[in-house]
């Protein structure tokens, strides 16, 4: 019997407490193992109450006392079915359910970090938060993707998907989930949503780390890819009533516009305040003093690795 539930489809069992070889309860309990979702109605004589009792408490759908009348038998199958069809539909529906969910997760994640998903998804009110310390970078992928002049659409578009990876990769291995697109450019932040000291080193990390990657994507091929970091103040939040969409502004956020629009071609451009905070632990050389639109003259610097020699050591 226990081998036919194995090879056939059964919508209910009927089984006896008292049976030649194996009882019923063992039975039942190998049933539960095997094909759990199947139900069973035990029968079991008056002195076997405690017998049925156990059953139930295995998973037993139902018993009956024998000598039972076939009506009553017909009204307990019916019912046991019944509940099994509800089952059924109940875990339908909850499968559906997960599904909805998961697939609403993903579409959140295209859009918010993974810290702002959960509250998005609990419909927290409080969704535009001011960072007083975070360092923003921002580069044009749009320089990339364009390749040389005979690239075709296509081409642009697998160019732009491949730079955006390599970035997305970059910003992963540093614990930065905060990459947007506004427009053709990319915006990666550290310190949002997540406050953590260690922002400016994080975005500086995947910053070279994004550069070697595209140098090595395309070879000898000059990248005419730009970087701006600045650390200062940022505010993010979730805009919008029906497409929700994440964004960052603030001043790091323009700055770091700013400086990726005056960086030279495959180089990192920073800010003083950046500066400020890697320079005991990365190379740096002085642009010396520009003309920084909107902020009038700045002495900017060009970031290109760790330190050989870290300050203090």
């Amino acid at each position: 019997g226990l081998r036919r539930l194995d090879e056939e489809e059964f919508d209910l069992v009927l089984l006896d407490i008292l049976m030649p070889g194996m009882d019923g309860v063992e039975v039942l309990r190998r049933i539960k193992v095997q094909r759990r979702e199947i139900p069973v109605i035990m029968i079991s004589s008056l002195d076997e109450i405690e017998g049925a009792i156990r059953c139930m408490e295995l998973g037993a759908a139902d018993y009956l006392s024998k000598p039972f009348h076939p009506t009553l038998l017909d009204v307990r199958i019916g019912a046991v079915l019944g509940m099994r069809r509800l089952q059924e539909r109940e875990a339908q529906y909850r499968q559906r359910l997960e599904l909805a969910d998961t697939l609403s997760r993903r579409l959140l994640l295209g859009t918010c970090p993974a810290g702002v998903v959960e509250r998005v998804r609990t419909g927290d009110a409080a969704l535009i938060e001011s960072y007083a310390e975070a360092t923003v970078l921002v580069c044009d992928l749009e320089r990339v993707a364009r390749g040389g002049a005979r690239a075709d659409a296509g081409e642009r578009a697998a160019r732009f998907e491949r730079a955006l990876s390599l970035l997305e990769q970059a910003a992963r291995a540093q614990g930065l989930d905060t990459l947007l697109l506004q427009g053709a450019a990319a915006v990666l932040a550290g310190g949002i949503p997540t406050p953590v000291a260690d922002h400016a080193e994080r975005v500086g990390e995947a910053a070279l780390a994004a550069l070697a990657a595209l140098r090595a994507e395309w070879g000898s091929e000059d990248v005419p890819i730009r970087f701006g970091l600045h650390s200062g103040a940022a505010v993010g939040g979730v805009m919008g009533a029906e497409r929700l969409s994440y964004q960052l502004w603030g001043d790091a956020v323009d700055l770091a516009r700013r400086l990726e629009a005056q960086a030279e071609p495959g180089s990192i451009h920073v800010s003083p305040a950046t500066h400020a905070l890697l320079k005991d632990r990365f190379a740096f050389t002085s642009r010396g003093v520009l003309e920084v639109l909107g902020r009038g003259q700045m002495r900017t610097y060009v970031l290109h690795g760790r330190a050989l020699q870290p300050a203090g050591e």
